[in-house]
């Protein structure tokens, strides 16, 4: 259970940081979530887990799905400007490249 709280907490720092739009944060978060699911994917076969801790794990499991959710509504117009940005410096290198 100890690893579906973590990632619960991580979801919500990714969110606050999300929120006061720190997106250099959020890489390092991610990958700590990264990790923490793959360990979950490893350990969860063999997880013996009570009716409560069943519980438990649903109400965290929803938390982090909507924290993610709306993680991800406040990074992709983030990831649209980037990617509008980083085609704009291609085409301004490439009429450069062609004296334009």
């Amino acid at each position: 259970m100890s690893c579906y709280r973590r990632l619960a907490e991580l979801t919500r720092q990714m969110l606050g940081h999300a929120r006061r739009e720190e997106w250099g944060s959020l890489p390092a978060l991610e990958e700590q979530c990264s990790a923490l699911v793959r360990l979950l994917q490893q350990l969860e076969p063999v997880a013996q887990l009570d009716a409560a801790q069943r519980q438990e794990k649903l109400g965290l499991l929803r938390g982090i799905h909507s924290d993610r959710n709306e993680v991800r509504a406040k990074v992709g117009p983030q990831l649209l400007h980037l990617r509008d940005a980083v085609q704009g410096l291609q085409r301004q290198q490439l009429l450069r490249s062609y004296g334009l």
